[in-house]
């Protein structure tokens, strides 16, 4: 607005009176601009005071604008609370984070209307998301250690689906605001980026530079606990005895679910046909898994064995079962897939006979698993692994008395010896190729020849597995009975006769490890 032997004027400035919040001025105001430059009046534009005067210009006219900015102000803080709730539980879950922001849409389109104000949705910010989330935790859990008196590393190498081998940690300490012993996820680094070697130097170092990093004591690290490889638990240049340098007080642990096992490994390279059997199961899977059409056929055969009349897809699933995949490093698996194959046994072998002629592969499996030698290595893996799997997972809890892993594996075994002596497996075997049985269908001639090779199989298997067993616990059994002793429950009561020698034989076994 142009005042004629005056100047220009701004009219919303002069209307709602606004000034420079920083020198108070009051041009295009009070004081009208001399300056006849297109400059000047873009300028003017962009200084707070013009703002200040559109944003009171836009509150009297009640402008639907103004209202959408005002509530996107006023609810700022609670939609960033939001989102980073929703990044969290996409974290915690484990799903891929290109989800989220089809999460974002479905939360808005749930009835969070507010949630379309959120709109750091880019790669880059999502990417600052995970990182402020990621370093919260980490100076919540380090602030945690500290506070305790000492605490314990559990190490192991691991390969991502890119091939690429890293170090994975694991911190465990005693937590006194929630006063139990917890554990949490510390580091994941990458072992041959800086080295052409995951050897025990590569890994010590890695693991003193990270405590260095998170600023934890050195001479509070109390254990160590690692799968047992030579690279970990090596005498002389292990990585337990690398840190057992640094501080001598630290103990180092073989995993006693790593134990167990590689007892069990052991035993199959101990026992060949166990290893072969194996070998038929993978193969068995493999055959059925790779191909529609086989896994088709024996889906197809199990109704059929079954005499099942059904007409939903749905509830053909339900009735047919599939193998399973038998891995040797993770054990359990070989007992789900001999259940597997126990229970369907009938229809893999029709499969396999129909599918004989056309496919070179069926044909060998047929002729491996039609034999009573097969059949009754399953009746025996039947009957012993599930007494295995049991132990597995009671060392795998989250919580477990070290007390208490002694007398479980003397049960375990005492359970192994039962089953030699009474030659349960050859007995349920026999009964099923009654007449009238399970079995007997499919015409399976035994002799007292097989019976016996079959049952001089078991011996051996049960007592080299036995044999494996004792041998991986052996050494480290009594160390790990002895820190039972740290127990607050199992220290008996001051008027107690052995109150006063408690804990004295558990920390002459303790000193020496």
């Amino acid at each position: 607005m142009y005042v004629e032997e005056e100047g220009i004027f701004c009219f919303l400035c002069k209307k709602h009176d606004t000034i420079n919040p920083q020198n108070k001025s009051k041009t295009f105001n009070k004081e009208p601009s001399t300056r006849f430059r297109p400059e000047t009046f873009s300028d003017h534009l962009k200084t707070t005071q013009h703002q200040n005067a559109i944003t009171t210009e836009m509150y009297q006219r009640v402008s639907c604008f103004q209202k959408q900015l005002d509530k996107q102000d006023n609810v700022a803080d609670e939609i960033l609370y939001k989102a980073f709730e929703a990044v969290y539980w996409v974290m915690k879950e484990e799903i891929a984070n290109l989800k989220i922001k089809s999460l974002l849409n479905l939360l808005e389109r749930l009835g969070i209307e507010d949630m379309k104000y959120f709109q750091h949705r880019s790669q880059a910010a999502l990417r600052e998301i995970f990182i402020a989330i990621g370093g919260t935790l980490e100076d919540k859990l380090v602030k945690e250690v500290e506070q305790a008196d000492h605490y314990g590393l559990m190490v192991d190498d691991v390969a991502d689906i890119s091939v690429m081998e890293q170090m994975v940690t694991f911190i465990q300490f005693y937590n006194k605001t929630e006063c139990k012993v917890k554990k949490a996820f510390l580091s994941i680094d990458n072992l041959l980026e800086e080295s052409d070697s995951a050897n025990s130097t590569t890994i010590t170092d890695r693991i003193i530079k990270n405590i260095e990093e998170y600023g934890l004591k050195k001479d509070e690290l109390c254990s160590f606990v690692s799968d047992g490889a030579s690279v970990m638990v090596g005498s002389r240049s292990g990585v337990a005895a690398k840190l057992k340098e640094m501080n001598p007080l630290v103990i180092s642990i073989h995993c006693i679910c790593h134990r167990l096992a590689l007892a069990c490994t052991d035993t199959l390279q101990n026992v060949s046909y166990i290893k072969n059997v194996h070998l038929w199961l993978m193969q068995l899977w493999s055959m059925f898994q790779h191909s529609p059409k086989k896994m088709a056929a024996f889906l197809k055969v199990q109704l059929t064995l079954k005499e099942l009349n059904l007409t939903t897809e749905e509830s053909k699933k339900g009735a047919s079962k599939r193998l399973k995949k038998a891995c040797t490093t993770r054990w359990q698996s070989f007992d789900s897939s001999v259940k597997a194959v126990n229970s369907e046994y009938e229809a893999i072998l029709q499969t396999l006979y129909a599918l004989r002629e056309k496919d070179a592969t069926a044909l060998g499996l047929y002729k491996k698993v039609k034999q009573v030698k097969f059949i009754a290595t399953i009746y025996i893996l039947d009957e012993i692994l599930p007494l295995l799997s049991i132990v597995s997972k009671t060392f795998q809890k989250g919580t477990i008395d070290l007390f208490k892993i002694g007398p479980t594996l003397e049960y375990t075994k005492e359970q192994l010896n039962k089953v030699m002596e009474s030659e349960s497996p050859i007995v349920k075997l026999k009964h099923d190729l009654e007449e009238g049985k399970r079995l007997h269908v499919l015409e399976i001639k035994v002799t007292d020849h097989m019976i016996t090779e079959v049952t001089n199989l078991l011996k051996n298997y049960i007592s080299t597995l036995i044999e494996n067993i004792d041998k991986r616990f052996g050494d480290s059994l009594p160390v790990l009975t002895a820190l039972s002793i740290f127990d607050p429950l199992r220290v008996p009561e001051k008027e107690h006769v052995g109150f006063s020698s408690y804990g004295q034989n558990q920390m002459k076994v303790l000193r020496y490890c």
